[in-house]
Parts: structure tokens; C-alpha cells; sequence
């Protein structure tokens, strides 16, 4: 679902900003084919199109808006900054400034009761993008329980109870948060850009700029791998934030198979296993020449210790878990989008594959 996009630093939209764009359409209706001027006449005196006038009158605007302004129609964002410098008032430029300069002022001083109130402010003003709002002023909260983590590295059942098991579920709900505001949003680069930019802007102003490059390569990573196995037929789903803080689960490939998640950034350490495959000490790798190595590195361990997690989850939950470990470098993701590198798409089907075969030919 698309949502209005203003809550991030751009000129903000005039409530009649719509209609603009109709009076120009309207007056320049004569450019237009003759049946595209009948079917966006009738749209203009608010008569209800059907599907294949709607699909003319689409082209027919596309065409003429690419024409005039130089770019595709579909880019809101664009769209909305031409016709808002063009049309808008400047006192809405004026106080949309204003109010993003109290929200860095306030990530600053780390002032929370000024956060607080400037929250309520945005909510009030952005109705209709309250999950991008909640994403900005979800970050002190995240600082927080991060700052809290680092203090307590090793904790009694008792601290680990009452302060350490809450910031761990803090920090996974608010990844959670981010992944799914990108992947709603990630069919819009130059947005996703603005806002990521915005969002490290905020955590400079408050000294926590590292964590925050931290969070958006997990994010970004995440959203990589869903995106993989969307391209490949499946339905993915993002994990409940207690899945991935307890039980190592980032993803479900399907209702079967658990998907953990990391990042590299050295390229020939990317790959994907299934906890079939799991030996310890060390995982079997198959090359892409089809030659099997083990793979030694610190991933080793923690692959064994998701095939440990996900086995003792389905005896909890009675089900037969699988898993997938997966490690995705990071040279192979869009920062942006999380977008996947459509060659690291086909080398996980190929792993897939083989990984098949190999388990088919064992059951013969």
C-alpha cells in the first residue's frame, strides 16, 4: 500500500495539490487523442470511468505528463515537488522547515519531552503516514535499549529477565518496524534515498550514527533475502519480533522453513544452507564448480546454533522445522531498497537446487 511521503524532508504538498494537476490536464485536454479527451472530459465532470476508459485515461495522462515535465507520471514524489513549487503556498514550505528543524533540534539536545510533543505534532499533520513517523521517532527508544545491551554483555537470569530480555525485543520490534516500512515502500528509490538520509541525519544529531549504519545493514539484508525468495515462487514472511530475538528466525521461507539471516562483506563468504546440511564441526559447502568444501569461519557456529534453535522451537511447537542459514554480501544488495543482485537470485536457486537433489537422491 503507498502512503504519502512528506514526513521526510521534501516542500510540502498543498491540500489541493491533486487538483492542479487536473486544471493543467483540463487546459491542455487539445493535446490530447480524441478518444483521450472523451474519457478524461468525463473524469473531469466526475463521471465514473470503467475499467478500459480508466486504463486510457491512465495512458493518456502518463503521455502528456512525461511530455511536459520530462518524467513518468507514477513518480508522486517528483510530481508533488513540481506542482507544490509551482502551486503551493509558501507558509506551508515555511512551517514543514520549521518543524523539521525542531525534530533535529530535539534529536540533539535528546530532549524527550520535546520529542514527545513534536510526535503528536507530525501524527496530527502526516495522518496517513503514521508508520514512517513511528520509524523517526521510534530511534531514542532504539538508542536506549542499544546503550543498555552494551552495558549488561553478561547478565544474571535475573538482569536478563527483567532489563536484557525487554531491550532485545525492543530492538527486534523496531528492526521489524523499519523492514516492513522498506519493503512497502521499496518500489520508490529516490523516497527510500531522502529517507534514509534523513534517518542518519537524525541519529548524527544524536551522536548515534554507527548504530544506526549497524540497523541498516540487518534491514536491508532482511528485506534482500525476502525479496530473493519472493523471485523465487515463494511466500515469505517476516518472523514475530519474539521469533527473531529468541528463537534466531528472521523470516519464514514458507510455514516449514525458518530463514536466518546475515551479511558479509567479503563476497566469497555468501551463500545458503539448509539445516539438513548441517554437520558439526563445520558446514558442507557446494561450490560453484560442484565441488564440496567445509566452510570455516565463524559462521560455522552460529549456523549449528540456529539448526540447535529451530530443532528445540518445532518440538515446542510440535511441528517439523527446517531452516535455511543464509549469508548475503553485502556488495550484492541495493543500500537503498534492500533490491537483491539478480545474480545472487539465481546462485540461491542453484543452491536450492542442488541441495534438492542431493536430498532426494539420499531418500532413494
Amino acid at each position: 500500500m503507498s502512503i504519502e511521503r512528506e514526513f521526510v524532508p521534501r516542500p510540502i504538498e498543498s491540500p489541493g495539490i491533486s487538483a492542479y494537476a487536473l486544471r493543467e490536464l483540463e487546459a491542455d485536454i487539445s493535446l490530447l487523442s480524441e478518444h483521450g479527451r472523451e474519457v478524461v472530459g468525463k473524469h473531469l465532470r466526475g463521471e465514473p470511468l470503467n475499467p478500459t476508459e480508466q486504463e486510457l485515461f491512465n495512458e493518456e495522462r502518463g503521455r502528456w505528463w512525461q511530455d511536459k515535465y520530462g518524467f513518468p507520471f507514477h513518480k508522486k514524489a517528483e510530481r508533488r515537488e513540481v506542482l507544490t513549487r509551482k502551486y503551493g503556498p509558501r507558509q506551508e514550505h515555511i512551517e514543514a522547515n520549521a518543524l523539521q528543524d525542531k525534530l533535529f533540534a530535539a534529536f540533539q539536545k535528546r530532549d524527550r519531552a520535546a520529542l514527545a510533543q513534536l510526535k503528536i505534532e507530525y501524527e496530527t499533520r502526516y495522518p496517513d503516514q503514521l508508520e514512517g513517523v513511528e520509524v523517526l521517532f521510534g530511534l531514542p527508544d532504539y538508542f536506549k535499549s542499544q546503550e543498555l545491551l552494551a552495558k549488561i554483555p553478561h547478565s544474571t537470569p535475573e538482569q536478563f529477565e527483567q532489563e536484557v530480555a525487554p531491550a532485545i525485543e525492543d530492538c527486534t520490534e523496531f528492526h521489524f518496524l523499519v523492514t516492513h516500512f522498506l519493503l512497502s515502500n521499496s518500489n520508490d528509490k529516490e523516497f527510500l534515498s531522502r529517507f534514509w538520509t534523513t534517518l542518519e541525519d537524525l541519529a548524527k544529531a544524536s551522536g548515534d550514527l554507527k548504530q544506526t549504519q549497524i540497523m541498516r545493514r540487518g534491514v536491508v539484508t532482511q528485506v534482500a533475502v525476502q525479496k530473493v525468495f519472493e523471485a523465487l515462487g515463494e511466500h515469505p514472511q517476516l518472523s514475530h519480533p519474539q521469533e527473531d530475538a529468541f528463537r534466531a528466525v528472521d523470516l519464514w521461507a514458507d510455514t516449514d522453513h525458518a530463514v536466518q539471516v546475515k551479511g558479509t562483506s567479503h563476497a566469497k563468504d555468501g551463500g545458503i544452507w539448509s539445516t539438513d546440511e548441517m554437520a558439526l564441526p563445520a558446514v558442507r559447502i557446494r561450490d560453484q564448480d560442484g565441488s564440496e568444501r567445509h566452510y570455516s569461519s565463524h559462521y560455522t557456529a552460529e549456523a549449528n546454533r540456529f539448526r540447535l534453535k529451530i530443532s528445540r522451537y518445532g518440538k515446542q511447537i510440535g511441528r517439523n522445522l527446517k531452516g535455511y542459514f543464509i549469508v548475503v554480501p553485502y556488495q550484492k544488495i541495493d543500500f537503498v531498497t534492500g533490491e537483491p543482485d539478480p545474480g545472487f537470485v539465481e546462485e540461491v536457486r542453484e543452491a536450492l537446487k542442488a541441495q534438492k537433489e542431493t536430498t532426494d537422491a539420499s531418500d532413494i
